[in-house]
């Protein structure tokens, strides 16, 4: 998959076959034994820079979505306490701060399926089906956005 804002950002995305050194056992983990048990991890560089390691065993519908999930953590800023750094990898994937889910949650969804893009294919006429296949989410996503957008009632209005 190709992640333009990613690109454009300047945000390497990884799959965990790509970094460097990591071992045969980790990677059956990852993508085989235990694929389901994780979606995708922003990770810190330094204080300027992340990388995101994500699930390629998913659909490009929910790595579309894991993606932006973690997109929306690094522009809002959200930081991982130093303390959770200190545990190495295992302590920052547990990080769990409700407020910043909920953030990322909403503000990766609105990355995913922008309201213009939203109107415009309404406006084209294009299904939900559409819809989804053209910006390669979930059905439910697309639903989702529609829904909490309110963009069917503001096309009414101006129709």
């Amino acid at each position: 998959m190709h992640f333009k804002l990613c690109d454009y950002l300047k945000i390497p995305i990884l799959s965990p076959n790509e970094i460097p050194n990591i071992s045969e056992d980790v990677l059956k983990e990852l993508l085989e034994t235990g694929q389901r048990n994780w979606s995708a991890a922003s990770i810190p560089i330094n204080d300027n820079n992340s990388i995101i390691v994500h699930n390629p065993t998913h659909s490009d519908a929910r790595q579309q979505s894991n993606i932006m999930h973690e997109l929306a953590h690094i522009i809002c800023g959200h930081k991982v306490e130093n303390s959770k750094l200190a545990n190495n990898l295992s302590g920052f994937l547990r990080n769990y701060d409700e407020k910043h889910e909920n953030e990322a949650e909403w503000f990766g969804a609105c990355l995913q399926l922008p309201r213009p893009a939203l109107i415009y294919s309404l406006k084209s006429n294009l299904s939900e089906d559409d819809i989804a296949l053209k910006y390669k989410a979930s059905i439910e996503m697309v639903k989702y956005r529609i829904n909490i957008s309110g963009v069917k009632k503001q096309l009414r209005y101006i129709r």
